[in-house]
């Protein structure tokens, strides 16, 4: 689904995308992260995460600083904007969310969220 359809079930300001706020998101819980770490996370190709880090530092979503820990990569952290960013973002996905599962039954909704989770962790084992 392309990210303006996403933005715009979400309500989400046309500045910031669906995948924006996956990285914001996890950058808030995971402070200083690099950015081979928000690939992992996120599913996100290195390229198109190296982009939108970049895009977002720019705009003052995130910043980043080289890693203590180690001196070829950057931790990425999340600034005072990202998060203003993602706490007004948070309740028009909550909603989007409601409202798209609403349209389907409880059978529905179980059969979607376990195929979901089958593409997100394709590896877990439920025997």
């Amino acid at each position: 689904m392309p990210n303006s359809i996403l933005r715009d079930a979400y309500g989400l300001e046309p500045e910031i995308t669906a995948r924006q706020v996956t990285v914001l998101d996890y950058v808030a819980a995971q402070n200083g992260v690099t950015q081979t770490a928000i690939v992992q996370a996120t599913g996100i190709d290195r390229s198109t995460t190296a982009t939108m880090v970049h895009e977002m530092v720019k705009r003052g979503l995130l910043a980043r600083k080289r890693s203590k820990t180690d001196a070829r990569a950057y931790a990425v952290m999340i600034s005072g904007d990202g998060r203003a960013a993602l706490k007004a973002a948070r309740p028009k996905i909550a909603k989007a969310d409601r409202r798209a599962l609403s349209q389907l039954s409880n059978d529905e909704r179980l059969a979607l969220i376990a195929a979901l989770d089958a593409i997100v962790m394709p590896d877990r084992d439920d025997t």
